[in-house]
């Protein structure tokens, strides 16, 4: 990497002691990037900040060559929250988009999916999507067997309350048969 005039005094008004200039070229999104080639080069970032913190006064610059002066603790900084946007991912969204539903529903349903939701989560973050004797993919398809139950039930009890309804009217309020 090479500095001009201007940078190369400044860095060395610094301070007298070694410096380790670090460039960092970080992927980003598009083409053949994965989410695993942006944490391979955290990890190598995060080693090479360890090895010579003890020893050298680190500068982290881009690949451009425009070296970027930072403090340690900034660095400290930068890594959580590149660790938070990596580990975010991972999370369980908390909500979907709400849409109008066709079929009633009954609270007892929201928590069912919730709970399904949470195992389904944990299953696709374990990574092997073909392994069906996951703890929390039978979990998952338990959840989904009580919902379709409760769903069916729930179907049951308001047929029976038309049928029952239908039944109660005599012949004065044959209007209500009719609506």
């Amino acid at each position: 990497m090479f500095l001009d005039n201007t940078q190369q005094s400044n860095l060395d008004k610094a301070s007298n002691d070694e410096h380790v200039i670090i460039c960092v070229y970080m992927p980003t999104r598009g083409g053949n990037v994965t989410i695993e080639d942006f944490k391979t080069v955290l990890d190598e970032l995060s080693e090479m900040i360890e090895k010579y913190l003890p020893t050298s006064d680190i500068i982290i610059g881009d690949f451009k060559e425009v070296p970027v002066f930072e403090s340690v603790e900034n660095i400290e900084k930068i890594l959580t929250s590149f660790s938070n946007i990596t580990t975010a991912k991972s999370l369980c969204p908390k909500r979907k988009k709400r849409f109008k539903r066709k079929r009633e529903w009954t609270p007892e349903m929201t928590e069912i999916v919730k709970v399904g939701t949470i195992h389904y989560w944990k299953w696709k973050n374990e990574g092997n999507k073909n392994n069906k004797t996951s703890i929390n993919y039978i979990r998952m398809k338990e959840q989904k067997k009580k919902l379709r139950s409760a769903q069916r039930r729930l179907a049951a009890e308001k047929r029976e309350n038309a049928y029952t309804k239908i039944m109660e009217l005599n012949e004065k309020k044959i209007n209500n048969f009719l609506h």
